[in-house]
């Protein structure tokens, strides 16, 4: 069943009797207003009071990915693009090998059945769990064995209204962790550690200030490479445009990044209760005097604290 939006402020009477201890019947009275819901721009009403996640099933989602890719001729690049995502009914309330959705995967829109997909080529995709809160929602994707191998992070809600941003004044803080999924590669292009999937992994805390429209964050990753902790610090300074914000992430010392180091996230929620996003790493370190590149897409859902 599809979402109504509603184009007016609409109420419903709930009239509600209960038995006292005294035998009478007490009548509560209780009148509560429905929050009239705004169409927002990625298929999802804006967030409001009383939308959970399972209101998003059936609808089909404009979202921003994080693909990895691992090309036929032994190319390891990273890129945040746009894509689609439409979610079964009971899709939140199941088990992920019980999934059915129909996703954008390295270009192809992939349908998938019981957590499962195929794309034109004939690899096998898989949908995994990744993160959850009140209003938004993250799962990634990765094929299977084949010429060509990939990883996707998506993530998606019900976002701010734009409006809502914009009247707001001071600063949220909000803190969590990210993951991202890839693969190490050498200066030469070839995979390290037998070519098995390399997972980054850290905390991350973002500062929204809404009167400078501004949006800072450090994220603290790290990966295992032969049981070494390899340190990826990365760091934000962006603009908030509306509920969304985009950009860069430079490296600290501890790294070198190319240019697709990026992120593309939003704030969800009535009140921006939530942030989320997916991010593009390529960033290489110095490991005992030679060269190692983490190339990787993942993201974040968290929280506003004090």
């Amino acid at each position: 069943m599809g979402i109504a939006f509603r184009t007016g402020l609409l109420f419903s009477l709930v009239a509600v009797s209960a038995c006292g201890g005294s035998g009478d019947d007490v009548d509560l009275g209780a009148t509560t207003p429905e929050v009239e819901l705004v169409p927002g721009d990625n298929g999802l009403p804006y967030g409001a009071l009383g939308l959970e996640l399972a209101d998003a099933e059936g609808e089909t989602i404009e979202v921003s990915r994080a693909e990895f890719v691992r090309s036929a001729v032994g190319e390891s690049f990273v890129s945040v693009e746009d894509g689609t995502i439409t979610l079964s009914a009971d899709f939140f309330a199941s088990d992920v090998d019980e999934w059915d959705a129909t996703l954008t995967f390295l270009g192809e829109d992939v349908t998938i059945e019981n957590g499962a997909g195929t794309l034109a080529s004939g690899q096998t995709v898989r949908l995994f769990e990744a993160d959850e809160g009140t209003y938004s929602a993250a799962i990634s994707a990765a094929t299977g064995a084949g010429d060509v191998e990939g990883t996707a992070y998506y993530v998606f809600g019900f976002e701010t209204d734009p409006d809502v941003a914009d009247a707001r004044t001071g600063s949220a803080f909000y803190s969590g962790e990210f993951v991202a999924f890839g693969r190490l590669v050498d200066d030469t292009g070839a995979l390290l550690e037998d070519g098995a999937e390399a997972e980054m992994n850290g905390a991350l805390a973002l500062t929204v200030n809404f009167d400078d429209d501004e949006v800072t964050g450090d994220l603290n990753g790290e990966y295992l490479s032969d049981g070494e902790t390899i340190a990826v610090d990365l760091e934000l300074d962006t603009n908030l445009i509306g509920n969304g914000f985009n950009g860069d992430l430079s490296c600290d010392s501890s790294a070198s990044c190319s240019s697709a180091t990026t992120i593309d996230g939003a704030l969800y929620g009535p009140n921006a209760q939530e942030a989320g996003g997916v991010i593009a790493v390529d960033a290489t370190n110095d490991v005992n005097g030679s060269d190692m590149r983490y190339v990787g897409s993942g993201g974040f859902v968290i929280e506003a604290g004090e």
